[in-house]
């Protein structure tokens, strides 16, 4: 049991940290090659694949039989695509855990709200940085204001959203000139939803979202096209 166990701790750990690498920011369309990501991560060629498999069919990568797994290319129309489904998606979500969510719900944005508030002022003094720690306290954040939604399948929904968001949020970060104060918007979305101000919060959300894709979409020469004339279409 304790063999099986640790089989499946090292299948996770390989496909989080592969999940991570493709979530980094490659070259749009770059070649993921098996032997060099197996000799990177000192992870089995086997276990490797099965972990693109799985990030293949989450939709996070490309995959064509003889031409292997490759990063997906960067698309305007599809982050635009993206950005609204996730506002609708969880503009629903937090408005039915703004109903029904308790005590418990409200402690959980606050602590998670100040877990991100101590790795902010990092992150603003500089705003290039890959940062993992934060983008894990963001993700929680986020988690935790549509945690009393009542619908695990719009909460998986939500997840999917979020990674291909941050896929083209890190793509996009390296070039970023202008900065937010990320802080104050996630402060105020916080403070509408525990005050069961729902038309608040969500308006204070989906200007959030908005403006992190105007951000990409300005900061990177790929990007910087009207969402319609998508090459792809």
């Amino acid at each position: 049991m304790a063999s099986s166990a640790a089989n499946f701790s090292d299948e996770r750990d390989v496909f989080r940290r592969l999940k991570a690498h493709v979530l980094g920011g490659d070259s749009p369309e770059a070649r993921l090659r098996l032997l060099d990501l197996s000799h990177r991560y000192e992870t089995p060629p086997g276990k490797v694949r099965e972990a693109l498999l799985r990030l293949a069919s989450e939709g996070l990568i490309a995959f064509e039989p003889k031409r292997g797994f490759s990063s997906l290319p960067i698309s305007p129309s599809e982050l635009m695509d993206v950005t609204n489904l996730r506002i609708e998606l969880e503009s629903r979500a937090l408005r039915d855990s703004i109903k029904s969510g308790d005590d418990c719900w409200e402690t959980g944005i606050l602590a998670s709200l100040h877990l991100l508030s101590k790795i902010e002022p990092r992150s603003l003094r500089d705003r290039k940085a890959l940062d993992q720690e934060w983008v894990k306290r963001h993700r929680e954040f986020h988690r935790a204001l549509i945690a009393a939604c009542g619908s695990p399948w719009r909460q998986r929904m939500c997840e999917t959203l979020s990674d291909h968001a941050e896929r083209y949020r890190r793509f996009s970060i390296a070039s970023r000139t202008k900065s937010r104060n990320i802080h104050a918007e996630h402060a105020a979305i916080a403070n509408a939803a525990i005050s069961r101000q729902a038309d608040k919060a969500c308006a204070l959300l989906t200007a959030h979202y908005m403006a992190t894709a105007k951000s990409v979409l300005a900061n990177k020469p790929a990007m910087a096209k009207p969402a319609g004339n998508d090459s792809r279409e």
